[in-house]
């Protein structure tokens, strides 16, 4: 029996060799294959980001991992505000072999003001959908464990959450001028200065969150060439369980049926069609 468990044990740590071989090889090979090459994935918060990311990573010969351009947890200084992203830029040229892609959350204004030129893959999801997902992630205690600082925006229902005036952090976080008052304003801020955008710059192109759940094949054939990248011989799916964000969530598509009302749906809208958005461009008329 002794004799049975030492084989067994070497079997194992034989494998465990032989899968951090195989790792090595595939870092190896992605790093021929792949150019130096920086590019931005950007959405609104709870859009579905990591998802794209994943997606990528899997699927794309390119550089594993990602940069992240995270909140601003300061003053409304404007001296300081963004002092994150001016220090990112300036370590610029250090990160092409560190990986390609640049997570954010920033608008299109803050974007022309601060941030150094790449192409953007700027990720859509349903409004209803990413306002009920942030609605349960700003009602989480491990958001405020994990960001003490974070003033708390957590309600008691959805309808509350909607209509609540936001703090200085949410407001200031991803925003240059932070002309908005609630969380509908603040998604249709975000999202009017990049699909104003999307049509008229190449170095734009938007991708559904839906669309890529549904069938990502057409849509990662559209990433891949608008970066100029190659798939990867055998492409694959990614779920919910290859997330690698914080607190991630169901990401179903409809869930926002089971917390909006018939008010909340228009006081939303509403939000949606001032900020000059068409309502039907941005729902999702499959879910």
């Amino acid at each position: 029996m002794e004799e049975r468990m030492v084989n067994m044990n070497s079997y194992f740590r034989f494998k465990e060799r032989l899968r951090g071989v195989k790792r090595k090889l595939e870092h190896g090979l992605l790093a021929l294959l792949s150019p130096d090459l920086l590019f931005y994935i950007i959405s609104h918060e709870r859009s579905g980001t990591h998802f794209v990311i994943n997606t990528i990573l899997r699927n794309i010969y390119i550089r594993q991992g990602w940069h992240n351009i995270g909140e601003w947890f300061g003053s409304d200084d404007p001296t300081n505000r963004f002092a994150h992203i001016d220090e990112f830029n300036r370590k610029w040229e250090q990160t092409y072999k560190q990986a390609a892609i640049i997570k954010s959350h920033c608008e299109r204004d803050l974007f022309e003001a601060r941030y150094r030129r790449a192409k953007v893959i700027y990720v859509l999801r349903n409004p209803r959908d990413t306002l009920t997902s942030w609605f349960y992630y700003l009602n989480r205690v491990e958001f405020y464990q994990y960001n003490p600082q974070v003033p708390d925006h957590r309600c008691k229902s959805f309808s509350e959450f909607l209509r609540r005036p936001i703090s200085s952090f949410l407001k200031h976080s991803y925003s240059l001028h932070a002309d908005f008052s609630n969380v509908a304003e603040r998604w249709a801020s975000h999202v009017s200065g990049w699909l104003k955008v999307a049509g008229s710059e190449p170095d734009v192109l938007v991708v559904r969150y839906e669309e890529l759940h549904r069938d990502y094949k057409p849509v990662l054939k559209e990433v891949a060439s608008f970066l100029g990248l190659r798939l990867r011989l055998r492409t694959r799916p990614v779920s919910l369980n290859d997330a690698s964000a914080i607190l991630p969530r169901k990401g179903i598509i409809g869930d926002w049926l089971n917390v909006f009302s018939e008010a909340d749906e228009a006081f939303l809208r509403e939000a949606v069609e001032k900020a000059g958005i068409k309502w039907d461009r941005v729902i999702d008329n499959g879910g």
